[in-house]
């Protein structure tokens, strides 16, 4: 990497850095950390949930997995349709109780519904099954990135899972959503100027028969 590539990472990770600095000065109290004060909007969210969807696991992962599994197109195409699925019960059956309850997790609701363990052992199961998630785009994300800056592998999970974690851990909710959606940005621009990149190069766009 140049000198100018190495100017847009840094100026990248410090406008993120900035961002969550400067969300976190308006948190007032849990309510502003967890839920963003209930005013984030339905277009905001939703292009942060897509942005989730489409993670270093995808870029990296999906291509290989359709590509040389045996079967993996079809296999990949029923866990992309059970997502907008889960989705849909999660909005149609707990979304309305949540918001009813106006708690600031999930798990209130849980609590009050079905006891303290029912809460406590599916807060266990979310955190061992997002530690787990995590860990795994991580290390996806981590691998791309460690050839593009020409660090070590070890150096760059630092790299990466520090800056992640001090910008969501100071902004809170807001600060993630804000990210995601400057990262979705980033991403289908790229994707594009990649595809005119090689539609240039090679001549014109075209597909096997």
């Amino acid at each position: 990497m140049g000198s100018l590539d190495w100017a847009i990472v840094g100026a990248y990770i410090l406008g993120v850095l900035g961002l969550g600095y400067l969300i976190s000065r308006r948190q007032r109290d849990q309510a502003d950390y967890y839920l963003a004060g209930r005013r984030l909007r339905s277009g905001q969210v939703g292009l942060s949930l897509v942005a989730n969807q489409v993670s270093s696991v995808s870029l990296v992962g999906a291509p290989a997995f359709i590509a040389l599994k045996s079967g993996g197109g079809l296999v990949w195409l029923q866990y992309e349709l059970a997502v907008p699925l889960a989705m849909i019960v999660i909005i149609a059956v707990l979304l309305p109780a949540y918001w009813k309850k106006r708690g600031l997790t999930i798990y209130e609701y849980l609590e009050e519904r079905f006891g303290r363990t029912t809460r406590s052992l599916l807060g266990l199961v979310f955190l061992v099954s997002r530690s787990l998630g995590s860990g795994v785009a991580l290390l996806a994300a981590s691998y791309v990135t460690s050839v593009c800056l020409g660090l070590s592998l070890s150096w760059t999970i630092l790299l990466v899972g520090v800056v992640s974690l001090l910008y969501t851990s100071v902004g809170g909710i807001k600060a993630d959503v804000y990210t995601d959606i400057v990262q979705l940005v980033i991403l289908w621009g790229g994707s594009l100027a990649c595809i005119v990149l090689l539609s240039g190069r090679t001549g014109s766009l075209s597909f096997p028969a």
